[in-house]
């Protein structure tokens, strides 16, 4: 139970645990997940409540779609890809007709171009480890989001080769009175740059929304 946080069972896999074994997603992802779907939910239930009162098609209050609309005002940062290494150009464009092999040759392009983001993507993940909590979509990569681990980034004794990039701090009045040196906490305007340098043109731009 250690190593599985979720259970997906279905008919091809009733362990449930294909692929959520390893401690995958990790347990703050999980717990996020439950909640979202606890809200759903009760947003479906509330609205076929309201529907059946006023007679009123459930469409007109809850869509599917809506629950599948990510908030990345949710998140500490997000990574915006510029458009040629993602597909947010190509969603603009499914409607116009086009010849079958030269949309063929333009799917083959698009799935190099996404590559390329998706390597970035696994990049930061590596160099930065568990300080960092990533979120991405394989088929889109129009954005790569990110949460700060408190766990790991928190205020904390100085050390050598904390896994991110740090910087010194005052120690609070009345900490370990005994120990008069400085903690060190991550430096996230540095880790910014960081992350637009190994980027470069892939990378549009880097909101921080805390």
């Amino acid at each position: 139970m250690n190593r599985v946080v979720l259970f997906a069972a279905t008919n091809l896999d009733t362990d449930g645990n294909t692929w959520t074994d390893r401690g995958k997603p990790e347990k703050v992802v999980a717990a996020r997940m439950t909640a979202l779907a606890k809200a759903a939910t009760a947003a479906i239930r509330a609205s076929e409540d309201t529907s059946a009162v006023n007679g009123e098609p459930r469409a007109a209050h809850v869509t599917g779609e809506s629950f599948f609309v990510p908030q990345l005002q949710d998140f500490d940062f997000v990574i915006h890809i510029a458009s040629k290494y993602s597909h947010a150009r190509r969603k603009k464009r499914h409607d116009e007709p086009k010849f079958k092999n030269i949309e063929i040759q333009q799917v083959i392009s698009q799935n190099n171009s996404t590559q390329l983001a998706r390597l970035f993507a696994e990049d930061v993940q590596s160099i930065y480890g568990d300080a960092i909590l990533w979120f991405w979509d394989n088929e889109d990569m129009s954005n790569v989001a990110g949460l700060w681990n408190p766990a790991v980034t928190a205020q904390r004794t100085f050390k050598v080769k904390p896994g991110w990039n740090s910087v010194p701090v005052k120690r609070k009045v009345g900490e370990r009175r005994e120990d008069k040196g400085v903690d060190i906490m991550v430096n996230k305007e540095a880790a910014y740059n960081e992350m637009k340098r190994l980027g470069e043109e892939l990378v549009s731009e880097i909101d921080i929304n805390r």
